[in-house]
């Protein structure tokens, strides 16, 4: 398990960033799914990707990207935000407070991104 999460550690920035490209986006969101919803790595995970998702999305929702991304990555906070095993409350919870703060976050620091985005949704 140690293995794998200096894995995360090292290539967090590297899967995170990949979802501002078409071509890597939805194997980046399969990668990054795996370690979120794995329930003994979550709680490290989670907290350590908060910032770098936040400035991720924040390169996302400029005009210029491509919109296949804009839709991968409201679709990977939607699969986070619906939660992790369905028998696992607390992971799900966590993955819901992840999903709330990254995108209030965004919002706040981006608000005109924010606005145009799709995200709007996923808050409401």
């Amino acid at each position: 398990m140690n293995d794998w999460l200096e894995i995360m550690i090292q290539m967090k920035s590297h899967f995170l960033i990949s979802l501002c490209y078409r071509d890597f986006s939805e194997t980046a969101i399969r990668i990054l799914q795996k370690f979120m919803f794995h329930p003994e790595l979550q709680a490290k995970v989670l907290p350590d990707s908060q910032k770098i998702l936040i400035k991720t999305l924040s390169l996302i929702y400029q005009p210029d990207t491509d919109q296949q991304c804009k839709e991968n990555a409201k679709e990977f906070l939607e699969t986070l935000h619906s939660g992790g095993a369905e028998e696992d409350q607390e992971s799900t919870e966590a993955l819901k407070e992840f999903v709330y703060h990254v995108v209030k976050a965004f919002a706040k620091e981006n608000s005109e991104a924010y606005l145009q985005s799709n995200l709007i949704e996923l808050m409401n």
